[in-house]
């Protein structure tokens, strides 16, 4: 992912409910489910 879509990109896979405090670049945070597992991918801000 790091060469395509440049560096800083993060992915939480989960099962069930969780909670979370991020920073992340707008425009690029994405949560979705599939199954039992809930997938969190964000893109930190380029410092």
């Amino acid at each position: 992912m790091d060469k395509h879509y440049k560096r800083l990109w993060h992915c939480v896979i989960v099962r069930g409910q969780y909670s979370s405090f991020y920073s992340y670049q707008p425009g690029y945070s994405f949560c979705f489910r599939h199954g039992p597992r809930v997938f969190l991918l964000f893109k930190t801000p380029n410092t």
